[in-house]
């Protein structure tokens, strides 16, 4: 099924909440280049290390960055999936039908996993900063930039957002027939 055929007027329909999605994810991109510009500079003329002593402290940092790099991949799915039979947060009224609503429904689920795969990256980028900051390890930058990577890949394009609603509505409508068959 087409969210065109549900939603005939597909690009006025979801260019507010695919914008919300885009500023959102490029907001939360932008905390963590802005703060890296900063350690950064505040590291420059100062030693680098690269896989150096490395105390508890900066060990934890940097396992901090790598549980949160792999929650961010795996909890998005995990939540868009658990939430699929749950009711939407949306306003009657705001619904034209049936199926209208299930676009909406599908279009809060990808922004609500987003976000918090966002965040997780952003999470673990922030300490490793704040790791890199104190040490100079070299470490830590990279996996900032590995997070950073991730955030950035959560950014939606026109098409790939369409594309996982289809996909979504598809699955649902499977999911339909199969329970009304005998």
């Amino acid at each position: 099924m087409k969210t065109s055929d549900i939603c005939p007027d597909w690009a006025s329909s979801t260019r507010g909440p695919l914008m919300t999605l885009r500023i959102i994810v490029a907001a939360l991109a932008l905390g963590v280049i802005s703060f890296a510009a900063v350690t950064i500079a505040h590291n420059i003329g100062k030693p680098q290390v690269l896989a150096g002593r490395l105390d508890p402290l900066q060990l934890s940092l940097l396992a901090l960055g790598l549980v949160t790099l792999l929650l961010g991949v795996f909890l998005p799915a995990i939540i868009f999936a658990s939430s699929r039979n749950s009711p939407p947060q949306i306003p009657p009224q705001l619904i034209q039908n049936r199926e209208h609503g299930r676009v909406l429904a599908i279009q809060q689920r990808i922004q609500i996993s987003t976000i918090i795969g966002c965040a997780l990256f952003e999470g673990g980028a922030f300490a490793n900063l704040v790791g890199y900051m104190q040490t100079g390890e070299l470490l830590h930058l990279g996996l900032v930039a590995v997070l950073l990577v991730g955030i950035l890949a959560q950014f939606p394009t026109t098409a790939s957002y369409q594309q996982r609603i289809e996909n979504e509505l598809r699955r649902l409508a499977e999911d339909n027939a199969f329970k009304r068959a005998p």
